[in-house]
């Protein structure tokens, strides 16, 4: 599915460095080496550290604001196939993760690696998102880019740099979308790290702290499939549907809205809806006692322990856009987690049919 915008959770993480064990915040205050992707003279003959012809002269060709390559590629100069970068495109070969990337992998207009422009978001596609109101988040027409979703400079503005004065640390470097100038309802995704945090040096907030934000990061392994888990601080909205239905907005909703329709029938239940929830709703059923559960949005850290089933249901479980799809895709169609959880889930599940993802939570089905 081109241009498939959904989140997580947000599309390219805009670049991390070698070592960086933090999520987003390598471009980053003094991290923003200007130098990884512009060049001041339009042309860069040989290494920093020398290597290369240093007499060969051979100007970048009509890249705007100093760039080393076009807006798409200077990101995927690091962030595909380079080791100790985070690989979002194709096949991982930028290091390794324990359990599968996160956000999974976008694919490209010709296709990469086996991944196609059906199974998530699609570098350079022209087409609108599927379930796109008029406007959205980036101006129709235009290749879809790494940042049209993320700031290339930290903070929450596409040329914005992250400074001492920013409010917000955003996740993933997630730009605050909006689908028009006078919109109330801006979406900025927000996560449990601050650098500037002196009292807590480590960067973690505590968890009283971080029920206020979108996300949870684990200490470790930020970029793999079990490091990042989700907070619910509005049980009414999630942040991450706001954030993909500022693109894909007729498949973003709660209850009883116009994209979403349903009832609340008197045992507390909904029903009609003629769209999947992605926000308003408690998870039921079978989620808890699957052993490889999907990533649900949770009020009060109330995950349990992938490979362990959780005895009761928590209370006001939710699911978002990234319970069934990788921000950047899988090699499943649209982007989806065939889930049957079994096994720990890696970046496309351990499933064979989307059935098994459903079955994550609906009942019905045998395999």
């Amino acid at each position: 599915m081109k241009k498939l915008l959904v989140v997580s959770i947000a599309m390219a993480f805009v670049a991390f460095g070698v070592g960086m064990s933090l999520a987003g915040d390598y471009h980053y205050k003094q991290s923003l080496n200007c130098s990884d992707c512009h060049t001041m003279h339009g042309t860069q003959a040989h290494t920093y550290a020398g290597g290369g012809t240093a007499s060969s002269w051979t100007p970048i060709a009509n890249n705007l604001r100093l760039l080393k390559g076009g807006e798409e590629h200077v990101c995927l100069d690091c962030h595909d196939n380079n080791n100790g970068f985070p690989d979002v495109v194709g096949a991982n070969g930028g290091g390794a993760v324990a359990n599968g990337r996160s956000a999974g992998a976008l694919n490209t207009v010709a296709g990469v690696d086996g991944y196609t422009q059906y199974m998530g978001h699609t570098i350079g596609s022209t087409d609108p998102p599927p379930g796109a109101g008029t406007p959205y988040a980036y101006p129709a027409g235009t290749k879809l880019e790494c940042v049209n979703c993320h700031s290339a400079h930290g903070g929450t503005g596409r040329g914005h740099v992250y400074n001492h004065t920013e409010t917000v640390n955003p996740f993933r470097n997630l730009r605050t979308l909006s689908r028009g100038s006078g919109a109330t309802d801006n979406a900025t995704i927000s996560y449990n790290r601050d650098l500037e945090n002196t009292a807590n040096p480590s960067g973690l907030f505590n968890m009283a702290d971080n029920t206020f934000r979108d996300v949870y990061e684990l200490g470790s392994g930020n970029y793999d499939q079990d490091g990042v888990l989700l907070n619910r601080p509005n049980l009414a909205k999630s942040g991450f549907g706001l954030w993909c239905g500022k693109c894909h907005v007729d498949l973003h909703g709660s209850p009883g809205g116009t994209e979403v329709g349903g009832t609340l029938g008197t045992s507390g239940r909904y029903s009609g809806f003629y769209r999947h929830p992605t926000s308003g709703v408690n998870l039921r059923s079978t989620w808890n006692s699957t052993l490889y559960r999907v990533r649900a949005e949770a009020p009060n850290q109330e995950w349990g322990t992938q490979g362990t089933a959780i005895a009761t249901m928590p209370t006001n479980m939710g699911l978002t856009c990234l319970s069934c799809h990788k921000a950047h895709g899988t090699n499943r169609q649209f982007g989806l987690i065939y889930a049957l959880g079994n096994a720990p889930l890696g970046e496309n599940g351990d499933g064979t049919t989307a059935k098994h993802l459903c079955r994550q939570c609906h009942g019905q089905g045998a395999d």
